[in-house]
């Protein structure tokens, strides 16, 4: 993360803690796997139905014993590890413990192994064994995501990342076709050897970038065909987080990008079926990998990230504007709920501006609230940064010849939006900066914002009442600087 992103870091450090967990649970009740039938867990009454009982037994204490002092890795460890020990992960018992048991099977059984020889043929076991769990449909998905969990947590005798399992984990990220919550377990994994880079050996920090580099392609597909019933069919969550990992991993594995991927992140960028902060993060990406040998047309992406920009800014404007009208349908049939269900207020109300609930005619920005607002600041800032970096090194600018003078400009104005919006964190400052990056559409937003109030219909003439002598005055003027009261 760049200089540029410092007033944003506490507040992504703690979005981002339990993140994984999350997902891989949202995903397996978005895919609908949930718990599938008590036949696929383990038998109700198993004696090692917990990793306690599957310690306090003598078959586990023989087989380990045995192993610790060098002893060969032979049927009996292989049966006790595929009976007792990797069933583990679908005991509904296990189950508030999850993460620990995962750390104990490793730390307990496969890194206790004395022997050089063993240990490389019980991870293998381990391994395989398991990546058929993750694959097989027709297992527990609790299983499946903790069989691929665990081989992202392998690591060798010095506690590095297994390096047997990145081909295995790899695999299983670039599946389109296995589940998600699997595949995001997987690409966890592979994170844990990309985060390992700098103390692996020459060769295997090549076969790490090896992996990453045929990995991502396959995390941001391009856009499927257009949508039949029309508009642009958005991208599911898990596709979304999967794509956000692969883009926050490309600077390591990728730098400079190559041109096939220079042109899948420019794709990202412009593809509005991806979410704005997975297309933001393409930006960044870019950014930071971009060469001269990326084939990069820098006028096309430096129009794609003001274009994005602008779109960002104008969604939050938008949806601040519906929760306004909604919350004035909503107020305006409670107040007239004596006229007749469904009544709601035409036209403008008075009342103080910034309070909800006054009327539809309310400028969309008293509806945007303060975390949309730094959300937004955030794009900004980040898309600025992507342009010219505060760590000075890379950004698109880089490459700039001709157009180098708009680059730098456009990320200033970015960047002193960002800021600006960070500072304060209100909606008038949002759509300034959506005026100072699209002028052309202020009148248009105006017009949405105060839509001009509908022309009464003639009413059929009222005859007059006759004078009453001495009792018709002129009326006096109203003392209220609003004028007279319609009511």
């Amino acid at each position: 993360m760049s200089d540029g992103h410092r007033f944003f870091r506490p507040r992504l450090d703690r979005g981002m803690r339990g993140l994984v967990p999350g997902i891989v649970l949202a995903t397996l009740c978005c895919t609908g796997l949930g718990r599938m039938s008590p036949g696929l867990a383990q038998p109700a009454g198993n004696a090692l139905a917990t990793w306690k009982d599957v310690e306090a037994s003598p078959q586990f204490k023989e087989v380990v014993t045995a192993l610790r002092a060098g002893g060969p890795f032979n049927d009996a460890a292989r049966e006790l590890l595929a009976t007792a020990i990797l069933s583990q992960f679908e005991s509904d018992d296990n189950l508030p413990t999850l993460d620990d048991v995962r750390k104990k099977i490793r730390d307990r059984v496969l890194l206790v192994i004395g022997n050089d020889e063993s240990f490389a043929q019980a991870g293998a076991f381990v391994r395989d064994r398991l990546n058929e769990f993750a694959r097989d449909t027709n297992r527990d998905p609790l299983l499946r995501v903790n069989a691929m969990l665990f081989i992202g947590e392998m690591t060798d005798k010095g506690r590095l990342p297994w390096a047997t399992a990145l081909s295995t984990l790899a695999a299983a990220a670039q599946d389109p076709a296995l589940d998600p919550a699997v595949r995001i377990a997987a690409l966890t994994g592979l994170s844990n050897h990309l985060a390992a880079l700098t103390r692996l050996s020459g060769d295997q920090a090549t076969a790490v970038r090896a992996a990453m580099a045929a990995t991502l392609p396959t995390l941001l597909p391009p856009a499927a065909a257009d949508n039949p019933a029309g508009g642009v069919e958005p991208r599911s969550p898990a596709a979304s987080w999967l794509a956000a990992r692969g883009l926050g991993m490309l600077p390591l594995v990728s730098n400079p990008a190559p041109p096939e991927i220079a042109a899948r992140l420019v794709a990202v960028i412009e593809d509005p079926s991806w979410p704005f902060d997975v297309r933001v993060r393409a930006a960044v990406a870019l950014g930071k990998t971009i060469g001269a040998e990326s084939g990069v047309a820098t006028e096309q992406v430096l129009k794609a990230i003001r274009t994005l920009a602008i779109a960002a800014l104008d969604a939050d404007r938008l949806a601040a504007k519906r929760q306004l009208e909604l919350q004035a349908y909503k107020t305006g049939a409670a107040a007239g709920a004596g006229g007749g269900p469904g009544f709601a207020p035409q036209g403008p109300m008075s009342g103080m501006p910034g309070m909800p609930g006054m009327g539809a005619e309310l400028p969309a920005e008293d509806g945007l609230r303060s975390a949309v607002c730094r959300r937004a600041a955030w794009r900004l800032y980040a898309l600025g940064d992507a342009i010219v970096p505060d760590s000075k090194k890379g950004g698109l600018a880089v490459l700039g010849d001709k157009d180098d003078g708009g680059a730098r400009q456009l990320a200033a104005l970015l960047k002193e939006s960002g800021e600006a919006l960070d500072a304060e964190p209100y909606g008038y400052v949002l759509l300034q900066a959506l005026d100072d990056l699209d002028p052309a559409g202020v009148k248009k937003r105006q017009a949405e914002a105060f839509p001009a109030a509908a022309a009464d219909e003639p009413e059929s003439p009222v005859p007059a009442k006759p004078a009453v002598p001495g009792k018709d005055k002129p009326a006096p003027k109203p003392d209220s600087p609003f004028g007279e009261n319609p009511f």
